[in-house]
């Protein structure tokens, strides 16, 4: 391989040979890159006190260097081993050879020390330019160049602060370029999405943080989205590259269009949409990793093939969403009642060990007043008559739905074809989304307004609702 790579690009496969750091000892190694898999082959002979170390078996993390370039290998996990015994004169020497599948590297085109932590994160998709839009700040950008103007520099599209980790922004990344032999002159301002931290990180946290934003805005856009680049600033000032396995997250087809634009500051406003709100960036980053896990488990029970399975995932997360509790009896009194029973049942039955066990069980029992059905119906009641008067399902198929998914998880005799799985499926879907943007602080009156805009919305709208 070459040496004048200076960034990993995720849909492109690389082969590099390493030099692996295993502690005291270095050892010749070849790393292989590509959407679909990553892997590390190292490569020793073992003799006196050199040998691979036994600590690295599975390793959290390892180093490799190619010249002064670095690598940061997460994640790793022992696939396979093989050795070869070589005679040698009076000794034998044992040839090794480990491969280890790998989760994420981090690339660096300089020699970076391991306890260098990461200050940005900044994201290169043609699924941004899409979810921006034609913007009055691009025609400006365009304007400052052509007019000459002193100072001329790119300001970002906006700017969001996020509370206790820092800044995520819009930024548009300016180049001039001209070469009087190609006949070409002007400049290039793709945008990304940037994280801009408040205080550096461990790269071990790295691909928590970047897998939330992507989680966002894989929702704000619909489906999931090719990411050609993944940038990462380090707290010394060096630049790298964040390479993983992108194909996961490859989307099933193209998307022409978002499900919830940006839509600030736009040149034409042909479609009427509304602005989503910038402090859902806030909203969503403040979450709890439990509930910024919902909109994870969305995109993967999206990406299933099984109608039955995404129908049950989508239920799952919905049902989580939706839950209300509610006690049939004053928990305080109820609470006092149960302790003093309690001497009064070990006695009668002889059994303290059940007796307690039942008990503890009343508390739950008595705060299910509301079961699944009754919370997702008093979720669809808040969605604005206008939407739901041009659903095929309405509140009332809820009960069938839930026997449905009762059926199924229970392995029940049901029969429903597999065009009424995917109404249902599509229909909770849509319930979903919707209790997802609440999740983040949209309100059903904005998030109603785009919700037409799913894929696959004609499966449950009448054939006069607007798309």
């Amino acid at each position: 391989m070459t040496f004048e790579i200076e960034k990993l690009e995720l849909e492109k496969s690389y082969t590099f040979d390493v030099i692996a750091q295993d502690g005291k000892n270095n050892f010749a190694a070849k790393l292989a890159l590509s959407p679909t898999i990553l892997t590390l082959t190292i490569m020793g002979e073992k003799y006196g006190d050199r040998d691979f170390s036994s600590e690295c078996r599975n390793p959290e993390h390892l180093i490799c260097k190619s010249q002064n370039r670095t690598f940061i290998l997460i994640g790793l996990r022992y696939v396979s081993f093989r050795t070869i015994t070589i005679p040698d004169q009076n000794k034998d020497i044992r040839f090794f050879e480990y491969v280890f599948e790998v989760d994420h590297v981090i690339f660096s085109p300089t020699n970076l020390y391991e306890n260098n932590s990461i200050l940005s994160i900044s994201i290169h998709s043609d699924a941004i330019e899409k979810w921006i839009g034609n913007t009055e700040t691009q025609e400006e950008i365009i304007r400052s160049y052509h007019s000459k103007e002193p100072g001329f520099y790119s300001p970002p599209e906006f700017v969001q602060k996020l509370n206790d980790l820092g800044k995520i922004c819009v930024e548009y990344n300016l180049s001039i370029h001209s070469s009087s032999s190609d006949f070409s002159s002007g400049i290039n301002f793709p945008p990304t999405l940037s994280l801009r931290l408040d205080y550096s990180i461990h790269f071990n946290q790295l691909n928590k943080i970047y897998s939330n934003i992507y989680s966002l805005m894989a929702f704000f856009i619909g489906n999931d989205f090719s990411v050609e680049l993944v940038r990462i600033g380090f707290e010394s000032g060096q630049e790298g590259t964040f390479y993983y396995l992108s194909e996961k997250k490859s989307p099933k087809y193209d998307q022409s269009y978002a499900l919830f634009p940006l839509g600030k500051n736009l040149r034409f406003d042909f479609e009427s949409l509304p602005s989503l709100p910038l402090s859902t960036f806030n909203s969503y980053m403040s979450l709890p990793e439990s509930q910024i896990g919902y909109f994870k488990k969305y995109l993967r029970y999206r990406r299933m093939e099984n109608p039955e399975e995404r129908f049950l995932g989508f239920f799952r997360i919905l049902e989580s969403l939706c839950l209300k509790k509610k006690n049939f009896l004053d928990e305080e009194l109820l609470e006092d009642l149960i302790t003093r029973v309690k001497p009064c049942l070990i006695k009668r039955f002889d059994d303290k060990k059940n007796v307690t066990s039942f008990l503890k069980g009343i508390p739950r029992l008595n705060s299910s007043k509301y079961n699944t059905e009754k919370c997702i119906q008093d979720f669809y009641s808040k969605i604005p008559s206008r939407i739901v008067e041009n659903w095929k399902l309405k509140k009332s198929d809820i009960r069938a739905i839930c026997k449905l998914r009762n059926d199924i998880t229970h392995a029940n005799d049901y029969y429903a074809s597999e065009f009424e799985i995917e109404e249902k499926s599509k229909f909770i879907e849509i319930l979903l989304v919707l209790a997802l943007f609440e999740k983040i602080d949209v309100p059903l009156t904005l998030s109603s307004q785009v919700i037409h805009r799913i894929d696959g919305y004609d499966i449950v709208a009448t054939t006069n609702n607007v798309a």
